[in-house]
């Protein structure tokens, strides 16, 4: 019978921990206009609505999950996003299209455990 010595059963353990991975989802809209702005998320999979107020010159975030065990390699900003309807106080128009994939910023950090982050940005000549 082969023993084990204490550092062989830590590095074991350590290497069995490193192996875990996930993936987590994080969405974010930052409003630089001086308009306050609504925006309504349809997702039919799931058969839900969201409703998002995100204020003159603020920032809010619309979705963060996932976890460990969690992985998604094809993730995009519009996944679970079927369409999105958008009010701006004051009857402004937002020119921006949030169902636009285009108009999202998108950054992924990490490797076994990957982070996705979106940003939706709007700037004040984006309101009209």
């Amino acid at each position: 019978m082969k023993k084990f010595s204490l550092g062989s059963l830590l590095g074991l353990a350590l290497l069995f921990t490193a192996c875990e991975g996930g993936t987590e989802f994080e969405k974010h809209i930052t409003n630089h206009s001086d308009s306050g702005i609504t925006f309504i998320f349809f997702n039919n999979y799931y058969q839900s609505t969201d409703t998002i107020l995100v204020g003159a010159n603020s920032s809010e975030t619309y979705y963060s999950g996932g976890g460990e065990r969690t992985f998604v390699s094809d993730y995009t900003c519009l996944w679970e996003i079927d369409s999105v309807h958008v009010q701006v106080d004051g009857n402004k128009t937002l020119k921006k299209d949030p169902a636009d994939i285009d108009q999202w910023e998108m950054e992924s950090r990490g490797k076994n455990y990957t982070i996705h982050t979106c940003k939706f940005v709007i700037e004040q000549e984006d309101v009209e």
